[in-house]
């Protein structure tokens, strides 16, 4: 009879779901694997098109076409989307009216995912300079625009969500290829670092559409050196990591 009773109640056990155990708050809980395949390159948190929020996650592939995973972070649901154009995505960010913002590598794209429209899929906005290949990061300036930092002629771009225009603002250094990082302050002026000689500048944006000879007579011309300019031109400061100027 024990042999019996052990047996159903071992098939009792097995046959009951298994209920997860709700992590105390302010502790990490596992949403599972949305992705086998794929590098990882960044993540964002976005709008997820019905007034609440999702995390973005942005992933290469070498041989093949990048791809956006969204998932729900009360749900752990994930949806893939994957791009039309592109191996991979450095530049990435939540941009204006909740639109998820990707810039290529192999190509310099920019790319848009609207999550109140996740049928359409990534679209291609287009390619802001036609030398650039890198579009190596985003910021959002105070005028509503995205402004990316590219290689390999070390450029700023932009492009207005409002208008569609894109612009190719010209080269912040007359020799550097890497604009590496980029941020955009309140007012206007842009901060970013070039990769292999580990140094930081800061320019203002111009009103006129290329930046590359007031640049080269504000900071460029002079490194290390500041040198006051009028509305408009760049003026700018070499620091190295090792915090000579």
């Amino acid at each position: 009879m024990k042999p019996l009773l052990s047996a159903l109640g071992l098939a009792l056990l097995l046959a009951a779901p298994l209920v997860a155990e709700t992590p105390p708050p302010g502790q990490f809980e596992s949403l599972g694997i949305p992705v086998r395949v794929g590098g990882l390159m960044g993540c964002v948190v976005g709008s997820n098109g019905r007034g609440g929020e999702a995390l973005y996650f942005n992933f290469n592939q070498t041989s093949g076409r990048l791809f956006l995973v969204q998932v729900d972070p009360d749900t752990g649901e994930a949806r893939q989307f994957h791009a039309p154009q592109g191996p991979g995505a450095w530049a990435l960010i939540a941009g204006p009216e909740e639109k998820i913002y990707l810039g290529t590598w192999d190509g310099g794209l920019i790319l848009r995912f609207d999550p109140k429209q996740p049928d359409r899929g990534i679209e291609v906005i287009g390619k802001p300079s036609s030398t650039e290949e890198h579009l190596w990061q985003f910021d959002l300036g105070q005028d509503g625009k995205l402004y990316a930092c590219t290689y390999p002629q070390a450029k700023l771009v932009s492009f207005d969500p409002k208008t569609g225009a894109m612009a190719d603002l010209g080269r912040m250094h007359p020799t550097e290829m890497y604009a590496r990082s980029l941020a955009v302050g309140r007012t206007a002026r842009c901060m970013w670092a070039s990769a292999p000689r580990k140094a930081t500048w800061s320019c203002s944006i111009p009103r006129r559409r290329n930046i590359a000879a007031s640049f080269r007579q504000g900071c460029a011309a002079r490194q290390g050196g500041r040198r006051s300019a009028s509305r408009g031109e760049a003026t700018g400061t070499s620091m190295r990591s090792s915090g000579r100027t």
